[in-house]
């Protein structure tokens, strides 16, 4: 029987320590990973409130070139016919400036979302609309828009004169 005084292989000091090599890298990729994951989402949650935001901006700026400005308090807290959901109706919230939207099931039909609507005279017909979109989880702001509409006054969209 021969022996060789050169024996290669590995030890089990070597194997052991490229385990920690590798599970140091794997640890590093794993955490980047993990934080892009919850950027993605944070990021994806803001453009989804900023387009409901948009969403209501653009129905309430329908609802000013079809309604008279004496009218438009009672056309935002109005349920539209077509449906019987109240999540669709803004309530009073403290004025009959500020009002309150629960959800809105046909642009999120996750219902995630509440809003708040605020409308500030500037002028007998030119009102600053301020629309913000919470999280209904934890009540935080997700979007905010801000809009000064022009309310008509009849059906060929002259403005009125100021009383």
């Amino acid at each position: 029987m021969i022996v060789k005084d050169n024996q290669t292989g590995i030890t089990l000091v070597e194997v052991i320590a490229s385990i920690v090599i590798i599970t140091i890298i794997l640890t590093s990729f794993l955490s980047f990973f993990i934080s892009t994951a919850k950027t993605t989402s944070t990021s994806n949650d803001i453009f989804d409130a900023t387009y409901y935001a948009q969403k209501e901006m653009e129905h309430i700026y329908q609802l000013s070139q079809t309604t008279k400005y004496d009218d438009r308090v009672s056309e935002i807290t109005h349920i539209p016919p077509d449906t019987k959901e109240e999540n669709k109706k803004y309530y009073y919230q403290g004025s009959n400036t500020s009002f309150e939207k629960l959800g809105n099931l046909e642009a999120d039909p996750n219902n995630q979302y509440y809003y708040s609507l605020t409308c500030i005279p500037k002028s007998y017909t030119l009102t600053t609309i301020v629309i913000k979109v919470y999280d209904k989880k934890g009540g935080v702001l997700k979007a905010q828009m801000e809009n000064a509409l022009e309310w008509r006054d009849n059906k060929w969209n002259v403005p009125t004169k100021q009383e």
